[in-house]
């Protein structure tokens, strides 16, 4: 991934081996307080994800 320093366009040009899968910029500073958030997992989310399978 390039990103040019004059206009902070990035340019998506690397594959990673093996996939089809491209890197994917996420603008930060364009969400709201709401959609960051929402980006992040709940303490219940996080509790669950940390007791594993089975528990």
């Amino acid at each position: 991934m390039n990103v040019d320093q004059q206009t902070g366009e990035v340019a998506d040009d690397e594959k990673f081996p093996g996939s089809d899968a491209h890197l994917v910029p996420l603008n930060l500073a364009a969400l709201s307080e709401d959609e960051l958030i929402a980006l992040l997992p709940t303490p219940i989310q996080t509790a669950g994800a940390l007791a594993g399978p089975g528990r």
